[in-house]
């Protein structure tokens, strides 16, 4: 059995500049306050534009990535796993277009993993 062992330096992330407050979700939902916050646990959420694709936040995440890592280099890339809640499209997956907008090597694994709210935690495991 092979061991495989994973170590990133660096992660690129992307953080939606249109945020709202919990005190505008709860304007607007009619929850109480203290529910999200002490249910929930955040104080507020952002959001994308509605013609701003999934595709659009995995690339502006390598672009943060690019930035933290001076040295990165997209053809020395041998696996892409994209994990969403809501891809673009069910076929073809996400993760094929992403291989061919960022010049990812036509050998790199690449595959969605469509998940809920454990797609995070999913796809870091």
């Amino acid at each position: 059995m092979t061991d495989f062992s994973f170590y990133p330096e660096h992660i690129g992330v992307f953080s939606p500049p249109i945020s709202a407050t919990n005190q505008q979700l709860v304007d607007r939902l009619g929850f109480k306050k203290e529910f999200l916050t002490d249910k929930l646990g955040f104080t507020g959420c952002r959001h994308v534009r509605a013609d701003n694709p999934v595709t659009f936040m995995a690339k502006a995440a390598v672009g943060d990535l690019k930035l933290k890592d001076k040295e990165f280099d997209a053809s020395k890339i041998e696996c892409l796993v994209f994990v969403t809640q809501n891809p673009d499209q069910n076929l073809p997956a996400t993760a094929n277009i992403l291989q061919t907008e960022l010049g990812l090597p036509k050998s790199a694994l690449c595959f969605d993993i469509n998940q809920g709210c454990s797609g995070f935690v999913i796809g870091l495991n």
